[in-house]
């Protein structure tokens, strides 16, 4: 289980994060004149408090339908088509020009030990 929730993290962070933008965005100066309360608004007239909480359920209700798509897709899985991938080298395994290194070496000690009998 927390190895899922480990794996969902970053993109819920940030389909979080990107709700906060746009629900910000939506917000300041009464948010897009869609409606005449709107309008009205951006025209100089108030927003009673309950329409603008009225706008604001709306809006979060929007988003958390966004929301709950993002991870119904997120839970189905995604398919990954990797075009580029830097070569695998395992923790254990000497990159080849240490190898190259190691061979040297070890020929010279052999040469060594073979002139010195």
């Amino acid at each position: 289980m927390a190895r899922i929730n480990r794996q969902f993290a970053a993109p819920t962070a940030a389909a979080l994060a990107l709700g906060l933008v746009m629900g910000a965005a939506l917000f300041r100066d009464g948010g897009p004149a869609s409606n005449p309360a709107q309008a009205q608004a951006h025209s100089g007239g108030l927003i009673s408090a309950a329409e603008q909480r009225k706008q604001m359920i709306a809006q979060m209700q929007r988003l958390e339908g966004r929301m709950e798509r993002i991870e119904a897709q997120l839970k189905s899985g995604l398919t990954v088509k990797v075009t580029e991938m830097p070569p695998v080298r395992l923790r254990d395994q000497p990159r080849e020009n240490e190898r190259e290194e190691t061979r040297d070496r070890r020929s010279a000690q052999v040469e060594q030990v073979e002139r010195g009998n």
